[in-house]
């Protein structure tokens, strides 16, 4: 199966990005966690994030991937910068993990997900 989506805006919440994905005729999406060039994440209500999720089941979506912000390094070679956490004064790359559920993508210390 062909999967097709774009990044979509979670200023409306999640479940309204799924609808505005079905709208589009799409069957996946990405959203960034937090502000692309870092910056606060937004706070997720987890029933809007599993009201998406179930949508995405019921509708036979892809994976759901979730951007990380652009100052995330996860290459770099210095434990600290690949893991801090923002605002602990340890660089300026966002910590990251790998949600695998809806419970998870709400979480706001997950930079990445698909689920």
């Amino acid at each position: 199966m062909i999967y097709i989506g774009c990044h979509l805006s979670v200023t409306d919440g999640y479940l309204a990005m799924g609808k505005t994905m079905l709208a589009f005729g799409g069957n996946t999406l990405a959203w960034f966690t937090r502000n692309p060039r870092g910056g606060r994440t937004k706070s997720a209500e987890p029933g809007d994030v599993r009201a998406l999720e179930e949508l995405a089941r019921r509708e036979h979506f892809g994976p759901l991937v979730a951007h990380g912000s652009y100052t995330m390094n996860l290459c770099s070679a210095k434990e600290e910068t690949r893991t801090h956490r923002p605002g602990d004064g340890g660089g300026n790359s966002a910590h990251c993990r790998c949600a695998e559920s809806a419970d998870d993508a709400a979480d706001a210390d997950y930079g990445a997900a698909a689920f």
